[in-house]
């Protein structure tokens, strides 16, 4: 028997779509079959403007999704956008990255956090608003840049693989020059026994983090949500 799930990209481009069900689609539970989608109703850029601008079409686009037969549903944004509002309307799981790390806390021990210089005073009260415990939590800095609007504007319409490759090779950039040094950083002087990663443009990207780094626990920011659905739903 096939169990469906969504993973919803809250913008409003497909431009992950294809290269979201290649990431995943071999790392699935054999039952398991995956849907990638995004907002089609919001903007179309690249990147999640805010929490707040997602709201409303996530509960549509999730109340569609369990309609038509999904099991359950991963927002692919770190910070998990949306996720409080839209589990509220429908009874299928609704999980994003930094939620089904919390939900399965008691796991972690003490965690590091990576994440971009933009977001970096965010992660901590995210963490203790989740219940892990402050003294527990470490944040550190490895950041990348997106292409500027306009770039983002041209290439979406005119050369969109141009795009997504000039994404991914800053987020490969960034892992190398930087996430390493700070994930050594975490595991010497942090004590850390799990590292998250907040930004789902890292997903597949952390191979050389585990190298570094191998008896820390590293979580792909998509694949470990993928793992508590199926875990939440029994496959």
């Amino acid at each position: 028997m096939t169990t469906r799930i969504q993973i919803i990209h809250p913008i409003g481009t497909s431009l992950y779509n294809d290269y979201t069900v290649e990431l995943l689609g071999p790392l699935a539970a054999p039952s398991i079959e995956i849907e990638v989608t995004n907002l089609e109703e919001l903007s179309d850029k690249p990147f999640v403007l805010s929490p707040e601008a997602v709201n409303e079409e996530l509960v549509r686009a999730v109340k569609r999704a369990e309609r038509d037969g999904v099991a359950g549903v991963v927002v692919a944004c770190a910070s998990d956008p949306g996720i409080e509002a839209t589990s509220k309307e429908v009874s299928i799981p609704v999980i994003g990255p930094f939620s089904a790390l919390a939900n399965l806390g008691h796991v972690t021990g003490r965690l590091g956090i990576i994440a971009a210089g933009y977001k970096i005073d965010t992660w901590r009260p995210r963490a203790v608003a989740y219940g892990l415990e402050e003294n527990l939590v470490s944040v550190r800095k490895s950041d990348f840049s997106h292409p500027t609007d306009e770039l983002s504007k041209e290439l979406l319409a005119e050369d969109p693989e141009l795009l997504l490759d000039h994404i991914l090779g800053e987020m490969r950039r960034s892992v190398t020059e930087e996430a390493v040094t700070q994930a050594r950083e975490a595991a010497s002087v942090d004590d850390v026994d799990t590292l998250f990663f907040a930004c789902t443009l890292w997903s597949g990207l952390l191979e050389p983090v585990r190298v570094a780094v191998p008896a820390v626990k590293v979580l792909d920011p998509l694949v470990s949500p993928l793992r508590y659905l199926e875990y939440l739903l029994g496959v």
